[in-house]
């Protein structure tokens, strides 16, 4: 089973059910340190201690669905952003996915999860608190991350002011 550190946080790779560390523990643990001491803390990385290795894992950019326009907003709704089906399927974003949304008017920024809408309706709904933080109309920019050791090719889906597929970047 594999156990995950953020930066600081290396006590999370002891065993839980022993008071002292094994030999193996240890050693991910100097490792680590030895990592800490070439890589100042970022919070966009991640150690995974698995197999006897560790991975650093980036957050990187998968996908953006780049410069949408806000059609409606919902304060009274329980938070989320609901993004046309097509335009998710195209960008890769699944249904309760975290992502990031960069209003391009008013340069607020937040984070919230996605839910898909209707199908080719071009719609995009910001739910919740957040819907305080964007107008209808703004521009903005979805994105979503992943944590990996590999290379990524992100997809950009460029829309047009209804919402509606035009290309990908």
């Amino acid at each position: 089973m594999p156990t995950c550190a953020f930066g600081s946080a290396a006590a999370a790779l002891l065993p839980k059910d022993r008071y002292a560390p094994d030999s193996y523990h240890l050693s991910a643990l100097k490792t680590l340190r030895t990592f800490r001491t070439l890589e100042p803390y970022n919070p966009s990385v991640l150690y995974l201690v698995a197999e006897r290795r560790i991975l650093r894992l980036l957050t990187i950019c998968k996908s953006k669905i780049h410069r949408a326009s806000i059609t409606q907003t919902d304060v009274d709704y329980v938070g989320s952003i609901t993004i046309d089906s097509e335009l998710m399927d195209r960008a890769g974003i699944i249904d309760g996915e975290m992502v990031q949304v960069w209003d391009v008017d008013n340069g607020e920024r937040f984070s919230t999860y996605a839910i898909p809408g209707e199908h080719g309706s071009g719609d995009i709904c910001v739910n919740g608190a957040a819907a305080h933080k964007v107008g209808l109309g703004h521009k903005i920019i979805i994105a979503a991350f992943c944590l990996t050791d590999e290379p990524v090719t992100r997809t950009v889906v460029l829309v047009d002011d209804n919402n509606h597929f035009v290309r990908n970047l």
